[in-house]
């Protein structure tokens, strides 16, 4: 999925970690996405399966708020190329 990721356009400095939380020690994935105006920081967390879900998968969040105009064509870029290269299930949220 790193990988991938790296070789998404408008995508840099992908940094693979891990988050103890929500009970678990698991994997995120952060990454710098251009968007407009400048660089944005997002990242992929892993997330336990759930409804919906029936195995595990990631979110992908914006961290921060987001700036004035992000919708989510860049998420559904990053998230299809996930799905394609990587079969693994993906969601997305703008907080």
């Amino acid at each position: 999925m790193y990988r991938a990721l790296k070789a998404i356009p408008g995508i840099s400095q992908p940094v693979l970690g891990y988050e103890n939380g929500d009970g678990w020690n698991h994997p995120e994935l952060g990454y710098l996405a251009s968007w407009r105006d400048g660089m944005y920081r997002m990242k992929f967390e892993a997330k336990r399966p759930m409804a919906g879900h029936d195995r595990y998968w990631f979110l992908n969040s914006f961290a921060g708020p987001p700036p004035p105009g992000l919708d989510d064509k860049l998420m559904m870029s990053v998230m299809k190329t996930w799905k394609a290269k990587c079969n693994v299930e993906a969601d997305y949220e703008i907080n």
